[in-house]
C-alpha cells in the first residue's frame, strides 16, 4: 500500500478510537481489524460491536462537524469522519461504513496498492 505514513496513522487511529468510544455500555468494547489485497486495490476494515450508524446517517457522519444520532454524552467536535474522508482520497482511496445499530459498525478504506 502506497501513502503518507502519518496521514495513515491519522485515520487508522481515528478509526479504532472511534471504535472504542462509541462501544455501548452493556457490551465489553470489541474490535477486528483485517485487510485484503484485491488486485490494485488495498482494503483495510475496522469493525466494531458498538451503538452502529443508522443507514439515513451512513454518509452524513463524513460531513465536517457532523455527529451522528444517538451519540449522547460522548465527546467529540465532528471532524474525526471528515478528516479521515479527506485524508483517505488525498491517498487517491475512498472510505464507508457498513452498519446496523443492533451489530456496529464496519468502517472499509480501500487504498491502491503498491507494485
Amino acid at each position: 500500500m502506497l501513502g503518507d505514513r502519518h496521514a495513515l496513522y491519522r485515520v487508522f487511529a481515528n478509526l479504532v478510537e472511534n471504535a472504542v468510544k462509541y462501544c455501548t455500555q452493556d457490551r465489553t468494547a470489541q474490535i477486528r481489524i483485517g485487510g485484503t489485497r484485491e488486485g490494485d486495490t488495498v482494503r483495510i476494515a475496522v469493525r466494531d460491536w458498538g451503538i452502529g450508524v443508522p443507514p439515513e446517517e451512513r454518509e452524513r457522519i463524513f460531513a465536517l462537524r457532523a455527529r451522528g444520532k444517538g451519540v449522547g454524552a460522548r465527546d467529540g467536535s465532528g471532524i474525526g469522519l471528515a478528516t479521515v474522508r479527506r485524508l483517505v482520497e488525498l491517498q487517491g482511496g475512498r472510505v464507508g461504513v457498513d452498519s446496523t445499530v443492533i451489530d456496529g459498525s464496519c468502517f472499509q478504506v480501500a487504498l491502491p496498492a503498491a507494485d
